[in-house]
């Protein structure tokens, strides 16, 4: 009686009855689909269910009129399904799309999407229709893709860490050995330039131009050492490194850099200073490489839950459009990615002659922070 109302509401009490052929037609393909066609009556108790839907579900009809529909959906999913059946009421005769987990006979869940519709106030049907497929394979080959992409991010993030710790001993061994090697070399010519003979104005403008070279060189490492792991990051913290590296740049590049730092002053957790830091280099040294800037703006925002990153330049900017999957993105998608395994997220804006802007947030762990006096 109720496939009988259905297939009127569709073609019409006189084509259903004068068709017969193309009743029995559509009745087979409701009866033999894979369609979970439901119908429901206004408290969402089950009028009809097709024959999929007792083949997909294992439960019988006379089974799900015994609690109603809404006792099989997952209770995860039972606010936005009861919310979704709200809104029919408010919205008659339109379909309304729907996602939810309903159980098995056997014990487990089954993914659908579909729509559903109220279509109460039609005098063929009088029911709310409820159209499902089962889409649990590709819900579980989404589970894992998401799964498998976080344990790329977590083999990811690893590896910073082995790369961070690689470079800070790096950083060390060269600062603590070769420093001090070219230290006494220079120690050592210094040495000889003051018992070279005085006569001698050519060895000594030789020793002298050795000195020089060694004042380069020495210059040079340090510049290397920091590069590699700042020493200011570890003693004194995030704010004071992004403030000597932002005088770095400046003297380097003759960009004008200048961060403002608000909040709070705290030791963050090695982990989060460092990809903090990291997106801030990453971040200048793309506007040397590509702004062709004159000033560049950071704001360090430490508030109790959150710490916000904000780097502005003036430089010439890009149509963000047409410049997604480039190989210039590298640098953009690298903070993106540094920010997303520190639990947070990094956008950036930008426009032709307007300059670019990156803003990251990061959430904190008030029990993992401690307050620098």
């Amino acid at each position: 009686m109720a496939l009988a109302r259905l297939l009127s509401g569709f073609f019409g009490r006189r084509s259903v009855q004068g068709l017969a052929f193309t009743e029995h037609r559509f009745r087979s393909l409701i009866e033999n689909g894979m369609e979970v066609i439901t119908l429901m009556d206004e408290h969402f108790m089950p009028i009809y269910r097709s024959p999929a839907s007792i083949r997909l579900t294992g439960w019988t009809t006379e089974e799900r009129r015994k609690t109603g529909m809404l006792a099989y959906i997952h209770p995860e999913d039972l606010p936005n399904v009861r919310k979704t059946l709200d809104e029919t009421f408010n919205q008659p005769g339109r379909p309304l799309r729907i996602s939810l987990r309903s159980l098995h006979k056997q014990g487990h869940y089954v993914w659908y999407e579909g729509t559903v519709t109220n279509l109460l106030q039609d005098k063929n049907i009088g029911a709310i229709v409820v159209n499902l497929h089962d889409v649990t394979e590709a819900k579980m080959a989404e589970e894992r893709l998401r799964e498998s992409h976080e344990e790329l991010r977590q083999l990811a993030s690893h590896l910073q860490d082995i790369r961070e710790e690689e470079r800070t001993a790096m950083a060390r061994e060269i600062h603590d050995e070769l420093g001090q090697q070219l230290t006494g070399l220079k120690m050592d010519v210094s040495w000889l330039l003051k018992r070279a003979d005085l006569g001698d104005e050519l060895l000594r403008s030789k020793l002298r131009g050795i000195l020089s070279l060694l004042d380069a060189t020495v210059g040079t490492v340090r510049r290397l050492a920091a590069e590699l792991r700042p020493a200011i990051l570890d003693d004194l913290g995030l704010p004071d490194a992004l403030e000597w590296h932002s005088k770095q740049f400046t003297e380097r590049f003759g960009i004008h850099c200048v961060v403002d730092i608000t909040g709070e002053k705290a030791a963050l957790p090695p982990g989060l200073a460092t990809g903090l830091f990291r997106i801030f280099q990453e971040a200048l040294t793309n506007v040397a490489r590509h702004a062709k800037a004159t000033a560049v703006s950071a704001e360090l925002d430490m508030a109790d839950d959150r710490i916000d990153l904000t780097i502005t330049d003036n430089g010439k900017g890009f149509d963000v459009r047409n410049i997604i999957g480039g190989r210039k993105t590298l640098g953009l998608l690298g903070m993106k990615e540094r920010a997303l395994m520190m639990g947070g997220k990094c956008e950036w804006s930008s426009h032709p002659g307007k300059g670019t802007t990156i803003r990251v947030s990061v959430p904190l762990q008030p029990d993992l922070i401690e307050t620098t006096l």
